[in-house]
């Protein structure tokens, strides 16, 4: 069991997806705000040896996100529960694990849905069990998105389907009878949606409505929002004009600064908005 080495109660962020772009450039940040992260990866032996060593208090656990669907990965979680247990509050969750399936077909679709979606949502849980355990505080909780998922550009069929969800639960069934469609029936990518990379725009779509759902259930100490960092320079975007990762870890540095602002001051009205470069967009 490990432990952070600390004389004071730290402010403690748990990061997913921090093997790597702004992921690591996000653990970075934070380090660098005396933040104390814990820090979940796909391989950790991959984040230990790339690029330069980082200093501070970081603790890193293994899950693979891409099993989230499966019975392995609750026990998994739950063991990686025990852990922080022990530990203070997590005062800030950022759920940054992505992958961008170029194909669209189930496996895609189970790749998309798995680490975009139901991850986030069981980290989440993760995140709200272990914060019940203590006195309320102020909380902030990050869905790192993508524009690719506005509504505007899925069907109107579909973009009605993925408003009327108004549980978690609809939400699962509604990622697994997509899958089954697209199995049996063949179902198109346009039929759904419009544009390049399907399978990654909705699944950003059903990670933005599940950001709506869980702010309308998260209680009054708990802030949810997503991000759109906008075109970043990663394993999944080498463009060369894009941004870097450490501009897009500084805006969410800052989305989680007025997020306590807000939990704070009872200001920027109720969670559960879309944030690009710091002002709110449309889902």
């Amino acid at each position: 069991m490990m432990q952070f080495e600390t004389e004071r109660t730290p402010k403690i962020a748990l990061v997913t997806g921090c093997g790597g772009g702004i992921g690591r450039a996000t653990v970075e940040s934070l380090l660098q705000c005396d933040w104390h992260v814990l820090g979940v990866t796909r391989n950790r032996s991959n984040f230990e040896v790339s690029c330069k060593p980082l200093v501070g208090n970081l603790l890193l656990y293994e899950l693979d996100a891409r099993l989230a669907f499966s019975e392995s990965f609750h026990s998994i979680l739950a063991g990686l529960v025990m852990d922080w247990m022990v530990l203070p509050r997590i005062n800030l969750l950022i759920n940054n694990a992505a992958v961008c399936p170029q194909d669209w077909d189930a496996v895609a679709l189970r790749d998309a849905f798995a680490v975009n979606v139901l991850f986030p949502l069981r980290i989440y849980e993760a995140f709200r069990f272990l914060d019940s355990r203590h006195i309320p505080e102020p909380c902030s909780v990050i869905n790192v998105s993508s524009g690719d998922g506005e509504l505007c550009f899925f069907t109107t069929p579909w973009r009605s389907a993925i408003e009327r969800l108004e549980s978690f639960d609809e939400l699962i069934d509604f990622m697994n009878r997509t899958m089954d469609l697209v199995r049996s029936s063949g179902l198109r990518a346009a039929d759904v949606v419009h544009g390049h990379e399907p399978a990654y725009r909705l699944s950003k779509a059903l990670l933005n409505r599940l950001t709506l759902l869980q702010a309308q259930a998260a209680p009054a100490h708990v802030r949810v929002d997503a991000i759109c960092p906008g075109d970043v320079r990663t394993k999944m975007n080498t463009a060369p004009r894009a941004r870097l990762p450490a501009e897009a870890a500084q805006d969410i540095l800052q989305l989680a600064e007025l997020q306590r602002q807000a939990v704070c001051t009872n200001h920027f009205g109720e969670s559960g908005h879309f944030w690009r470069f710091g002002r709110p967009i449309s889902f």
